[in-house]
């Protein structure tokens, strides 16, 4: 049988609030997430920054801005 977890109220998450350098980037507290009707939300305890993360905070994403 699968256990269920309380879910916490808030999760830290990076925020890019301007296109630019690493300096518009800010760790912040928001709320988590409410999953609707056929979701399911999965806790993260860690996740990798890569190469697009850097082109869509420079405002260069291919798909556009």
């Amino acid at each position: 049988m699968s256990e269920v977890k309380t879910v916490r109220a808030t999760m830290r998450a990076w925020a890019i609030d301007a296109y630019g350098g690493p300096e518009w980037m800010q760790l912040r507290r928001l709320p988590v997430p409410e999953p609707g009707p056929g979701d399911v939300l999965i806790e993260m305890s860690g996740a990798e920054v890569g190469d697009w993360d850097i082109m869509v905070r420079e405002g260069e994403w291919p798909m556009g801005r």
